[in-house]
C-alpha cells in the first residue's frame, strides 16, 4: 500500500522535481549552442534543406541540414525572449 504524503513532503519533491528538470534544460540548451552558432551570423540566404554534411560516401560521418541548425538557433531564441 502506498503511504500518503503529507502536503510538506509533496512540495519537496516538486520541488527537487523541478529542480531536475531545469538542470536538464540546461544541459540541453548547452548542448544545442554549437549547432545553432553555425548559423549565427550567415547562411539566411540559403534554403532549409541545403545540406551540411562532414565527409564524403563511406566516410560520410553526419547529413544535417541548413533547417536543422536553424531550429537549434530558434529553440536557444525562444528561451532567450521569455
Amino acid at each position: 500500500m502506498a503511504k500518503d504524503w503529507t502536503q510538506d513532503e509533496t512540495i519537496r519533491y516538486l520541488e527537487r522535481l523541478l529542480d531536475y528538470k531545469d538542470a536538464e534544460i540546461e544541459r540541453l540548451r548547452e548542448a544545442l549552442k554549437p549547432f545553432a552558432d553555425v548559423v549565427k551570423e550567415n547562411g539566411n540566404e540559403q534554403s532549409d534543406d541545403m545540406p551540411m554534411s562532414y565527409g564524403f560516401g563511406v566516410d560520410k560521418r553526419f547529413d544535417l541540414t541548413l533547417g536543422d541548425f536553424r531550429k537549434a538557433r530558434s529553440a536557444l531564441q525562444q528561451k532567450d525572449t521569455e
